[in-house]
């Protein structure tokens, strides 16, 4: 029988710094990371292993206020954390001020009866007035335990936020060899195909301007991993006709540009010669059928 594991969920405003955390905390990539607000589409679950102890972290999508279908499902997703979650770390961002998106968060959170902890991130970018206001804003909540405030990049109370995190692993679940070599495979399996999937998205991202990389997902078509060399055929999916030409662009250079980004990271994290083919497909208005958002949502 699976013992219970416990899972700490991160959740905040878009651009908040939780991908950058989960990164850290696993010591692998894990999510993507951008400036661009919204970029984690998924619940992105990560496990810790210390000894034969194990935690799970789940990186959260951003909380967004667009009415948008597709930001609404984003939405749901978070809400929906609260029931299965066992600890929250809210993570907000030091350049910023108190978003309302953080206020309304931390007051569905106090209703869960769970365990609430702060995570300010970005101390470096912001400054020391608007960190201590934010401090202070926030220990008038008396549901959060602690309020630490952190930067990955200057390796600042790093320590601290892995001593918050050590008394909440558990005694690892129990399974035979064979279905712990099973159940390993499998999960690599999606973990492949998830990474290859989120470095596209990261190109396309990286490749073009404003609201078309939001109106763009990503489908594996076929991987195969050889000894030296790892082939895989992708699908740039857009919803209208027109973003397909400023997909591919002129002569097709900036699919091209799309496709040279993600094959080196790949090359760079598999360690293998990457074959990536990419070709684009028009699913009109996908952004507004629920059916196709929710499959893209759920790993």
């Amino acid at each position: 029988m699976l013992k219970k594991i416990n899972t700490i969920a991160l959740l905040g405003a878009s651009n908040a710094g939780k991908s950058t955390l989960i990164n850290f905390l696993t010591n692998k990539y894990v999510s993507i990371i951008t400036k661009k607000p919204q970029t984690t589409i998924n619940i992105i679950t990560s496990k810790l292993i210390k000894k034969n102890q194990s935690l799970n972290l789940i990186d959260l999508p951003g909380f967004s206020f667009e009415k948008k279908l597709f930001n609404q499902v984003l939405n749901d997703l978070i809400t929906n954390s609260f029931k299965w979650s066992d600890v929250f770390f809210l993570i907000s961002t030091a350049e910023k001020i108190v978003s309302k998106a953080e206020i309304i968060l931390l007051k569905k959170l106090s209703l869960s009866q769970k365990k609430i902890y702060l995570i300010i991130t970005k101390i470096d970018l912001g400054n020391k007035n608007l960190l201590d206001q934010k401090i202070k804003y926030f220990q008038k909540y008396k549901k959060i335990e602690k309020i630490i405030w952190v930067s990955v990049l200057k390796n600042k109370n790093l320590d601290l936020l892995k001593q918050t995190i050590n008394p909440f692993f558990k005694k690892d679940f129990e399974l035979k060899n064979t279905d712990i070599s099973n159940h390993n495979n499998f999960l690599k399996s999606k973990q492949e195909l998830f990474f290859c999937k989120e470095i596209i998205r990261k190109s396309i991202f990286e490749s073009l301007q404003k609201e078309l990389p939001y109106q763009i997902y990503v489908e594996i078509e076929s991987f195969s991993n050889q000894e030296n060399l790892i082939k895989i055929d992708a699908l740039l999916i857009c919803a209208k006709k027109s973003q397909k030409k400023i997909i591919i662009g002129s002569k097709g250079e900036k699919i091209k540009q799309i496709g040279i980004f993600a094959r080196k990271e790949l090359e760079s994290y598999f360690e293998k010669k990457i074959y990536l083919a990419l070709f684009v497909k028009v699913d009109l208005n996908w952004i507004s059928n629920l059916k196709t958002i929710k499959k893209i949502t759920t790993l």
